[in-house]
């Protein structure tokens, strides 16, 4: 029996929650086919619904720089599309926004002037018609990362961030009036709670301090106060996740806790004061907010690592499938087994009863689960397990066969593929460590991961570390490039160690069995790679040689550029000497795709990155006074810098290999792996 796990982002399914196999989503959640102009997706940016017309303001693109871009997309055209509106005067952050009375107000949120976090009190009227703003009057406690409700057209803005301390106060914003006045503040001190507001009633929930809740609060607004009620707690504790009004009913949606990333979606039913799971999201995410609409169907705008909109219509109870991967695909040495999961979720509100067969014929796949029922807003991991036993050299297909009883989906077929050979590639795990000098037990983790690899050869293995903005101010040494890493693999606690793109655990938990077992893996992807150092300026030329063919989609190659010792990003944990720090990634953290590979057909690519500026240490981590990378550096030795390649699978996460380029003529590509027969 396979475990069932909550609907959170987690490991290798956390790349799969948006491949799902189910038609178009599902009666519920539908994508629009609307991507905006931003080439990232966006987040802890403000939305509202105002005539039919979605409007997103502001934000941190990719979790990383902030944005003074504001957006629009009507809804009663046919095929909307998102489109740039004015942008706002200053880049704005965690603000909040609403409509009253044919305007839009976007209050508070913080920004970033020279090197300093500024939190704004700062109101700006959005005026749809001329498509410009107007400054209003000044919040009285300027706030950021709170959450916002309108009743009978005054704007009340809760609990967030002020004056760098976490706030329960409850500022109203009386429209017609330009006026701001102080209300009864809540008991929920949190940043990143959400609220929707029927009626009188303010519905206030989760956030996060300390810990996360899942506090929820109903308000009840009289005159110039308000009467706080704690209300059944959120079946979740929740942070970062949007809420919104259907039908008279709230729904919460998103989010992220100390698990992971959420998927799911809660009802509350007001006059039954109960909740309930509802339709889950077809992708996790959290940093949106609100969900806004016309009061029937809720959208569902962005959210980190979510480029999407998603529209959302409740309905009759049913059970929903999801199914990842699309595709199967087996590289295996003649004669050896290999394990793939398949994850079958349920987004729907019922049970879902599943079979999962794959032909008699095909004896060589088989799998650990034939039968089973998946609850809702659950998924359900089957093995499916390729034996080549007997088999010789070759390309070997089949098909299994997924039937349920999702009246819309009654069959999903996946494809699956096996490539035989008798020559291998040496693989070199990739270990990734995400870790901070401001992180306490992320010094144990160090010291853990060291005691595992240092007896063994450095040609047998790739490290590099990511230094982190997290706890406290952070690590000297973070970038935009390397907190974006961390968002790839969607951590939000350290120390964090990911082997391969699979194994993902705190790195105290890595163990000589987790290396060789990394090690041991089928690897039919060699390396060629060197580089040079000229000055500041780094050249790499890697060249991948493919001993079977390679044709999945989202197959990128990654340059990172690390300083082998470190010792000036010194904080509070105790830690002196950092090894194999990242400084660059090429051309970003991004990498380069790369298009199906052909066996015994060589591809090579090169890259240039030049050092700018002088060396400037940090004061923190934190945005404001990180690394400028396009002038700045923060090498403390040039001489120092050492280069790892390796070719990664963004949506499954799978690296295929990795190898550290060797220091010389960037035109030698002298071998890093060996083949073995």
């Amino acid at each position: 029996m396979k475990n069932q796990y909550s609907f959170l982002k987690r490991m290798i399914f956390a790349a799969f929650v948006c491949l799902f196999s189910i038609g178009s989503v599902s009666a519920q959640w539908t994508k629009l086919d609307a991507p905006t102009p931003i080439t990232t997706y966006n987040s802890l940016h403000t939305q509202v619904y105002l005539d039919g017309v979605l409007y997103m303001f502001g934000g941190a693109p990719g979790l990383s720089q902030a944005t003074t871009g504001a957006w629009s997309l009507d809804t009663k055209t046919l095929n909307p599309q998102w489109k740039a509106i004015a942008s706002m005067p200053v880049a704005r952050v965690s603000a909040y926004a609403a409509a009253v009375n044919g305007k839009i107000y976007i209050i508070g949120g913080f920004y970033i002037s020279g090197n300093a976090r500024i939190t704004t009190p700062e109101v700006l009227e959005y005026d749809p018609t001329a498509n410009s703003y107007t400054v209003k009057s000044t919040m009285p406690l300027a706030t950021y990362g709170m959450a916002g409700a309108v009743v009978a057209n005054k704007i009340y803005v809760m609990s967030g961030i002020a004056n760098n301390n976490y706030t329960n106060s409850t500022q109203v914003y009386d429209v017609a009036a330009d006026t701001w006045a102080n209300s009864t503040a809540s008991t929920l001190s949190s940043i990143y709670p959400t609220a929707s507001a029927i009626g009188n009633d303010i519905y206030l929930l989760g956030g996060q301090s300390t810990s996360y809740f899942n506090t929820f609060l109903k308000g009840t607004v009289n005159g110039a106060t308000i009467t706080w009620k704690k209300m059944t707690n959120v079946p979740v504790a929740i942070s970062g996740a949007a809420s919104g009004i259907a039908d008279g009913n709230l729904f919460v949606a998103g989010g992220s806790n100390a698990d992971g990333v959420l998927a799911s979606t809660y009802k509350y039913n007001v006059t039954a004061n109960k909740w309930s799971s509802s339709f889950t999201m077809p992708i996790a995410t959290y940093y949106t907010g609100n969900m806004v609409g016309d009061g029937t169907s809720l959208y569902f705008i962005h959210g980190a690592d979510s480029p999407e909109t998603y529209k959302f219509v409740d309905g009759a109870p049913v059970a929903i499938i999801g199914t990842a991967p699309a595709a199967i695909e087996y590289k295996l040495k003649s004669g050896t087994t290999g394990t793939k999961s398949i994850f079958i979720s349920n987004l729907g509100t019922l049970p879902l009863n599943v079979v999962l067969t794959s032909p008699s014929t095909d004896k060589w796949l088989t799998s650990d689960a034939g039968e089973f029922t998946v609850e809702a807003g659950q998924r359900f991991e089957v093995n499916m397990i390729a034996n080549s036993t007997g088999m010789t050299e070759g390309v070997y297909t089949s098909t299994i066969t997924i039937a349920s009883d999702d009246v819309k989906n009654p069959k999903i077929s996946i494809p699956v593929k096996m490539t035989l050979v008798d020559v291998t590639a040496k693989r070199l795990p990739l270990l990734e460590v995400f870790t901070s000098s401001t992180c306490g037990p992320c010094k144990p983790g160090n010291e853990r991961l060291d005691a595992v690899i240092k007896p063994i050869d450095r040609s047998n293995y790739t490290v590099l570390k990511f230094q982190q903005d997290f706890p406290g101010t952070g690590d000297p040494y973070a970038t935009n490039e390397t907190i974006n890493r961390r968002n790839f693999y969607n951590i939000n606690s350290i120390p964090r160690m990911e082997v391969d793109g699979g194994w993902d655990q705190n790195a105290s938990s890595f163990t000589n069995q987790v290396m060789n077992d990394a090690t041991s893996q089928i690897c039919l992807l060699n390396w060629e790679a060197s580089y040079a150092v000229v000055g500041n300026k780094v050249s790499v030329t890697a060249t991948l040689d493919p001993l079977a063919d390679y044709s999945e989609q989202n197959m990128k190659i990654y340059v990172a550029i690390l300083e082998k010792r470190t010792v000036k990003n010194i904080k509070s944990n105790g830690e002196t000497v950092f090894e194999d720090v990242v400084k660059k990634m090429l051309p970003d953290e991004n990498g380069t795709p790369l298009a199906p590979m052909t066996k015994g057909t060589k591809v090579t690519k090169t890259f240039e990155y030049t050092f700018p500026g002088k060396y400037r240490l940090p004061s923190d981590g934190q945005s404001a006074n990180r690394i400028k990378l396009a002038s700045e550096n923060s090498v403390e030795d040039i001489a120092n810098l050492e280069v790892i390649v390796w070719a990664q699978n963004t949506a499954t996460k799978e690296v295929y290999n990795a190898g550290w380029a060797s220091s010389g003529p960037a035109a030698k590509k002298p071998v890093i792996g060996e083949i073995y027969r």
